[in-house]
């Protein structure tokens, strides 16, 4: 017979114990504060160190802090943290007494651990307190509590952002309803003999964004008169007082959201889990208003963004195989620009047999990955600004003024990057005018498809070959051809495989596209191919030449109808305005191409003619644009224009999926034409000019004034020198007076 291996299964436990010499400031309530992260870091390195060499270091699997929070009876800090223990047959049954004896034996006799001091009678081990315990007959003893965590989601109470202060009325309202609920919820059930009330611990934004979700802690009465606390009978007593978790008083339930102690039914409870915080300012993301709001469209644009960004690096590191996801915390203005600080926190898997997490290790892959701390997708980095668990290389974290050890110096390496067996794929598109499609291209076992294919990839590795990511490049294949619409030449599509954690600078589609159009003459050959230099695409994305005109129509002048139509882009800066500028060009290409693509795609695509891109302003590119319709087409108007170009960008979320645009940036307005022509934007002189003309005109009147000064001042001078002298006859003369002459 053959024995089969015990299940490992993981067991977990509370661990309270308050730190007299550890002031307690807002900071420490904030987990995106560097003290925060830093007291933590020490304290949950010190837990770990104090069970591993205990006499349950074989069973034991790690601890984490859930919060910090005021001691209630001394100006402290009380921890409140989860450990784990493996629980299976080979491990004896766990036993919290014992488990308070080792670690009072271990730390003193419970007054100090490391460089803190801790309150007496303060551990409590699964609610288990020494000084709390029997003393005497039940009748006489002190009560002893447990605390177990329940979790759940309102779908009829709205996420709003004053349920983060706990001082909002708001946020007062929804707790002692929801607490009055839940103790008559408890109340009814097996344990409400030892139950002792609850406490909301904080309320959360719904991942789907429709809801709330309420974490609490409740308290039960733990000593020899009590019944054992059970998790699954309580799970199944409150599914039957909520009619099977949909209702809950006045409250609607997400009817599998119920966590008691962390059992669910419906989603039995996985892996331990491990949460570790992720802080950097981009500097091309403008703070504004709307991110304060988890509901706004904008911060959920961003926020979606970033966590794609967040993902692609740390599953190209070292975590790849125990990365869960992130989540953003909230987004914050920089204090020195007007950059944003995002605060995420992450989940890895953990377990007893797992390695601990390495921030200095997941650090540098995060700054690899990211071009030192430079580039992240299409977001520039503030290369000093990262934090992993609170660990910056550049800052080192300032341990809390109450410790009296520092963290262990980092020893620099130059060790090989790790490499990573996790493959990122960019999708190639083009085509090639001297390669004429024939049958035979759709037939993958022809000699001639093979032949091609090959000939093909291989160009296009070896034309990379050539470029700064020769290195990472790992080979690309063929997909398919096609016939080019309209034209007699082939386009062809191809994937190719990259390795980009061993790089010093992050892939995306500009990068792969400005290498390989480099090193094809402008994509105009590949070996003996001809290419079709604008046909170019990575993954979706292309640079359009500025020279590409607009596309001429014959449409008569009734029948023209043109919009105006603005925006703004938040994820690229614009840094110059001149037209002839390389850069402006780019822009204006690719936009152009953008909506063009995106009103082909509308409702209104029968009436639609073509865009122009009329005017782009620098920083966060402001677009002006002049879109034309042919007149004859019914119900196009400024509304359905808006409504199709909003539902094109999802929202106004996001342009072509290259251009985050800012929420409510968007206007269009109808504008009347002659001729079926782009509206051409009167010239603006600049500031300079509009000054220099004005010192101009100024300068020519003080002149014309001094001048009619002057001619005044001679005239009345040449006056005075003449008398006046009567004739017999009564007439006057002027005469000279030589006295005033001389």
């Amino acid at each position: 017979p053959t024995t089969s291996q015990p299940a490992v299964t993981v067991q977990e436990f509370t661990l309270n114990v308050t730190l007299t010499n550890v002031a307690f400031t807002a900071d420490l309530n904030n987990p995106a504060s560097s003290i925060y992260n830093s007291t933590v870091t020490n304290l949950t390195h010190m837990l770990d160190d104090l069970f591993k060499s205990s006499p349950v270091n074989n069973s034991f699997g790690g601890c984490h802090i859930q919060t910090l929070r005021q001691a209630s009876a001394v100006s402290g800090t009380t921890i409140n943290a989860v450990c784990t223990i493996k629980n299976d047959s080979t491990s004896p049954a766990f036993d919290r007494v014992k488990v308070y004896y080792v670690i009072s034996a271990a730390i003193l006799n419970m007054t100090a651990v490391g460089p803190y001091t801790l309150q007496p009678d303060s551990l409590y081990v699964n609610g288990y307190n020494e000084k709390s315990a029997v003393t005497s007959a039940p009748t006489t003893m002190k009560m002893i509590y447990q605390t177990f965590t329940v979790n759940l989601t309102i779908n009829n109470l709205p996420f709003q952002p004053s349920l983060n202060y706990p001082t909002s009325s708001f946020f007062l309202s929804a707790v002692e309803n929801i607490v009055f609920l839940l103790e008559k919820t408890f109340n009814s059930t097996s344990i409400k003999n030892s139950f002792d009330g609850c406490e909301i611990d904080g309320f959360r934004m719904e991942s789907q964004g429709t809801g709330t979700v309420v974490n609490a802690v409740c308290k039960i009465r733990n000593d020899s008169i009590s019944s054992t606390f059970n998790r699954v009978s309580v799970y199944q007593e409150f599914s039957l007082n909520t009619q099977n978790i949909t209702k809950m008083g006045v409250y609607i339930l997400e009817n599998d959201s119920l966590y008691i102690d962390g059992y669910n039914e419906r989603n039995p409870p996985g892996p331990y889990y491990q949460n570790f915080t992720v802080n950097v300012t981009v500097t091309n993301l403008a703070f504004v208003p709307e991110m304060n709001d988890p509901t706004s469209n904008y911060y959920k644009s961003a926020a979606k963004n970033i966590i794609f960004m967040f993902d692609n690096i740390f599953k190209n590191s070292s975590i790849n195989d125990t990365y869960v996801d992130c989540h953003i915390d909230k987004f914050s203005s920089s204090s020195a620009s007007s950059a944003t600080t995002v605060n995420a926190v992450c989940k890895i898997k953990s377990s007893p047999s797992s390695t601990a997490f390495d921030r200095v290790k997941v650090y540098r892959e995060f700054s690899r990955n990211s071009n030192n701390l430079t580039v992240m997708g299409v977001y520039q980095l503030q290369n000093d600004s990262l934090y992993i668990n609170g660990y910056n290389e550049r800052y080192p974290v300032t341990p809390v003024s109450v410790a009296t050890t520092a963290e262990a110096p980092i020893i620099a390496v130059t060790n090989a990057p790790v490499q990573s067996t996790m493959l990122q794929d960019f999708r190639v598109n083009f085509s090639i005018t001297n390669l004429y499609y024939t049958s035979e291209f759709q037939d993958p076992s022809s000699k001639i498809y093979q032949y091609d294919a090959e000939n093909i990839a291989s160009l296009v590795a070896g034309a990379l070959d050539s470029t700064t990511v020769r290195n990472n490049c790992k080979g690309c294949t063929l997909i398919s051809f096609r016939p080019e619409q309209g034209a007699s030449y082939t386009s062809v599509s191809l994937t190719c495989k990259f390795q980009p954690d061993n790089i010093n600078r992050v892939f995306n589609e500009t990068l792969f596209y400005r290498e390989l159009k480099t090193v094809t003459s402008g994509f105009t050959n590949l070996g003996t191919y001809d290419l079709l230099a604008d046909s170019l695409f990575v993954n979706d994305y292309r640079e359009l030449t500025a020279t590409s005109a607009a596309p001429t129509t014959t449409i008569s002048v009734a029948q023209n109808m043109a919009y105006n139509i603005d925006f703004t882009i938040t994820n690229f800066n614009l840094t110059s305005e001149d037209p002839n500028s390389e850069e402006y060009k780019a822009f204006q290409a690719n936009i152009r191409s953008k909506l063009q693509d995106l009103f082909n795609s509308s409702s209104l695509q029968n009436g639609f003619l073509y865009c122009n891109v009329t005017k782009l302003k620098t920083g966060s590119v402001v677009a002006s644009s002049t879109c034309f319709f042919q007149g004859s087409t019914a119900g196009i108007n400024s509304s359905t224009v808006h409504n199709a170009f909003s539902e094109g960008t999802n929202g106004t979320d996001s342009l072509g999926g290259y251009y985050q645009l800012k929420p409510r940036s968007l206007s269009v307005r109808d504008i009347s034409t002659s001729e079926a022509q782009p509206v051409q934007t009167p010239y603006e002189f600049p500031n300079w000019a509009i000054i220099l003309i004005a010192v101009a005109a100024f300068l020519v009147l003080a002149l014309l004034f001094l001048c009619c000064l002057l001619m005044a001042f001679c005239l009345r001078r040449k006056l005075s020198g003449y008398n006046m002298e009567q004739s017999i006859y009564g007439q006057y003369f002027p005469h000279l007076d030589f006295r005033k002459l001389y």
